[in-house]
């Protein structure tokens, strides 16, 4: 990663953190390896992390432009990306943040268009270079952000297509997070 600071997280990272209960990580990381942005867009998406917990936990929630909602549609990415990723695109192309995606798609258009793109499990490993968490930390995060539901479901999905999307939006309130 570069000495860039400024980190879009897309809404996999974030379901990602929170269905393996580590979502307290990512504010080790906006505390250690940069600020953490998230759209308007992505919080709806995801649909259980507010505007006060983002507060809370030190991210910045941003509105895309009018300009960058249309430069989406000047991208020649492909079809197959949401229209919530390629805002994410959109957005960290024209003001330089760094896109955090789990997201394979996601990551070739961010390759294409020269946006720096780490996933979930990079901003586990930039913790544990800074020295903020062990290495037996880091192992566990890792592992845990690889058997989350969401992310076994991503990774089943092109090998079975009759699989559905965990139901994600449905969880019950957790008592950690803020309800607004």
């Amino acid at each position: 990663m570069t000495d860039k600071t400024e980190l879009l997280l897309d809404s996999n990272v974030v379901m990602n953190y929170d269905n393996a209960g580590i979502l307290c990580v990512l504010s080790l990381v906006n505390e250690h390896i940069g600020q953490i942005y998230i759209l308007t867009a992505v919080l709806v998406e995801v649909g259980f992390l507010s505007d006060a917990e983002c507060a809370r936990r030190g991210f910045k929630v941003i509105e895309h432009t009018w300009e960058e909602g249309g430069h989406t549609d000047k991208l020649q990415v492909s079809n197959a990306l949401s229209g919530v990723d390629k805002l994410c695109l959109a957005v960290a192309q024209t003001r330089g943040y760094i896109c955090v995606t789990d997201d394979k798609k996601l990551q070739k258009s961010c390759s294409d268009y020269k946006v720096e793109c780490p996933g979930a499990t990079d901003l586990v490993s930039l913790l544990r270079e800074k020295q903020q968490i062990t290495a037996n930390e880091a192992e566990e995060y890792v592992n845990k952000i690889k058997n989350a539901p969401y992310l076994k479901w991503l990774a089943n999905r092109s090998r079975n297509s009759t699989l559905t999307a965990p139901s994600l939006r449905h969880k019950p309130p957790r008592a950690d997070v803020i309800q607004s």
